[in-house]
């Protein structure tokens, strides 16, 4: 987690782990032209500066591949900045009861804001064509919930189920065996 801006392009220009290599681009500039040149690293790091996130492009090495006028051409850059701002839907390992019966999946949702501002664009899960047969989004009135909640109890579907922990299942045999009067 980036604390700041600087912060920010700091842990990709320089601890990326190899994801991001010297000859990706970020705004244009090569992340080895980043760490040569002190003033880039300067535009790129000082909290002062807030350089804009533009683009981050990868560079993909290709082979015997020319040009539409039969020049070698060696490689593409590929932008990437979008994966910044990506959904992206998980199955986590079942490491708790918890996750285990609620089936383990979540989401992991891109973007950043820095001190209010949007600094790397949040995209709705409903902008991604990869997510719209697998995610479903929907409103449910709020005249309707009690209804709602009768008919997944009616399924089988109750707190306590989505929640095993103790004190879930001790407010559904609460529940359960408390008449309307409290006795």
């Amino acid at each position: 987690m980036s604390s700041s801006i600087g912060d920010f392009y700091r842990r990709i220009i320089f601890e990326s782990g190899g994801i991001l290599n010297d000859d990706t681009l970020i705004n244009g500039y090569s992340i080895s032209q980043i760490k040569e040149d002190v003033m880039l690293q300067v535009n790129f790091t000082h909290i002062s500066k807030q350089m804009p996130f533009k683009s981050v492009q990868l560079k993909q090495v290709l082979c015997n591949t020319v040009d539409a006028n039969g020049n070698p051409l060696p490689h593409v850059y590929s932008e990437v900045s979008r994966a910044f701002s990506n959904v992206i839907p998980l199955k986590c390992a079942h490491l708790n009861p918890r996750s285990k019966v609620q089936h383990g999946y979540s989401t992991l949702h891109g973007g950043k804001y820095y001190d209010g501002k949007e600094f790397i664009k949040i995209e709705s899960m409903e902008a991604h064509p990869y997510l719209t047969n697998n995610l479903v989004k929907t409103r449910i009135k709020s005249e309707d919930k009690q209804k709602l909640l009768q008919e997944l109890k009616l399924s089988g579907i109750r707190e306590c189920t989505l929640f095993p922990e103790m004190e879930y299942q001790a407010k559904d045999i609460r529940e359960k065996y408390t008449n309307k009067f409290g006795v």
